[in-house]
Order: structure tokens, then sequence, then C-alpha cells
């Protein structure tokens, strides 16, 4: 990760046992910003594997997946299945502010989500002016 680019992330952890692992930074225009989310695993048992949900709505109006919210799936494959893994990378990440919920997987089903991750990705920077010229002068 370079360090230089990153502009700012701001994370509202709602609840414990969920952090962002990676940075965001600003890319040039027309490129998507990724994110990094990283989770523990439940205890006792190791689930064989886990999903990532996001919505950039606000869950006080669109509950977590788990209870009947409009979220959208990130991963299109099974996070950790064949090797273990607490962590995803969100590589179409939306500008504002997005919430992450995790949930662990097995044969018997789902898990309830996890506690839900805020993250506010900067919006772009605008570009820079052009072709600066005289347009009067006053004596």
């Amino acid at each position: 990760m370079n360090i230089q680019r990153v502009l700012s992330v701001c994370m509202i952890v709602i609840g414990v046992g969920f952090f962002v692992v990676g940075a965001v930074g600003l890319e040039p225009q027309g490129t998507l910003p990724t994110v990094t989310i990283g989770w523990e695993p439940p205890q006792p048992t190791t689930p064989v594997w886990y999903n990532l949900y996001k919505t950039t709505s606000n869950p006080s109006t669109n509950p977590s997946p788990c209870n009947g919210g409009t979220w959208t799936k990130v991963n299109t494959d099974r996070i950790g299945f064949f090797m273990p893994q607490m962590e995803y990378t969100d590589n179409n990440a939306s500008r504002g502010l997005s919430w992450y919920a995790v949930t662990a997987q097995d044969e018997n089903g789902e898990s309830d989500c996890s506690d839900i991750v805020a993250v506010n990705i900067p919006l772009a920077r605008p570009g820079r002016p052009r072709n600066p010229k005289l347009n009067g002068i006053t004596p």
C-alpha cells in the first residue's frame, strides 16, 4: 500500500470484534477506491467460510442483511473456504459513507451478522482549473 496516497479513512465501529485492515487512497479520476475489512473468527467453532455484505443506506433505516435489510453481498466466492482468511478487500468501494457486516457459514447455514462497521471514503477532489487568462485591468 502506498501510504503517501492515503487521504483519510473515518471508521465508526458499532459494537466490537470488527476492524478495518486496509486504508483508502485517492486514485486517478475514474478509478474506485478499495477497502479491506478484517474480523476475528467466532468462538468456539470455526466456520467453513465467510460472507461480506455492504450498504450505502444508513443501518438505522436499512437493517442488517440478517434482519431483512437490502444489503449487497461483496464476495462472489466463499471467503476462507480453501484457506483460513479473516479479511476481504472490496475492490468496488463506494465514495462517501458505506457500512459493512460479516457472516460465518458452514453446511448447517449462515450465522447472524457481525457488528456493523462504517467507512467514510472522501469524495474525489476537484480537477485543476485550466487556461487562466486576464479578463481586465482596473487602473
